[in-house]
């Protein structure tokens, strides 16, 4: 961003996003903090989700993307960035970016009970691990498109946040409980789970809002 912002913003699009993510703070104050942390260093957030089931992803799940063939089967477009990583992702990347494209009635959480359902039908138990999955992908996708929530309508803002919310008490333990949006001052919150790569368990010390690893 400071690149783009030192070129004069050539490009609209970074632009909007600088803009969003200035906003964010006043408009999500209770989330900020730790998105605002994670922004800096994502590690944590990758190393929990590391820990989930994984599977293949087509990395840009939404409704330009997808096509039908005669035989009901589905089309996915654009491989640009495919990878691997809970199931998830791309169900909440899917509802971060098609609120507007659902089906007629349907709402966020029937997406969500229809994939999930659709993996149980599959045979895959999501029993182990969804409850923690889920919010986790939540805090990631507000993460990615937190910006362009600042710039949206309250309802959908909330919507996000509080799930985002319900992803920072897995990961940290606590969630942003000071009147500002952040964490009281002192506060230290475990990191329970294993790292992949070093097979330690790491604490952070969470400050007035600003995540910091020791």
């Amino acid at each position: 961003m400071e690149c783009e912002a030192a070129l004069g913003f050539p490009e609209a699009v970074p632009r909007v996003v600088r803009d969003g993510w200035a906003r964010f703070p006043e408009r999500a104050p209770r989330a900020a903090p730790v998105v605002t942390a994670l922004l800096r260093d994502p590690s944590p957030l990758v190393r929990a989700l590391e820990d989930l089931p994984s599977s293949f992803l087509q990395g840009d799940w939404k409704m330009g993307n997808l096509g039908r063939r005669d035989d009901g089967r589905t089309i996915l477009l654009d491989w640009a960035n495919p990878g691997a990583g809970p199931g998830v992702i791309e169900l909440t990347w899917y509802l971060a970016l098609n609120r507007a494209r659902l089906p007629l009635g349907h709402t966020k959480e029937d997406a969500i009970a229809a994939y999930r359902a659709a993996l149980e039908a599959l045979g895959v138990d999501t029993e182990p691990w969804w409850d923690r999955a889920l919010p986790l992908a939540m805090l990631g996708a507000l993460l990615q498109f937190g910006w362009e929530k600042a710039l949206g309508d309250a309802d959908e803002l909330t919507w996000w946040e509080e799930h985002a919310l319900a992803g920072t008490t897995l990961l940290y333990g606590v969630a942003p409980i000071s009147p500002e949006g952040g964490f009281h001052e002192g506060t230290e919150v475990s990191r329970p789970w294993r790292t992949a790569r070093r097979g330690t368990h790491g604490r952070l010390r969470v400050r007035m809002g600003v995540a910091g690893q020791r």
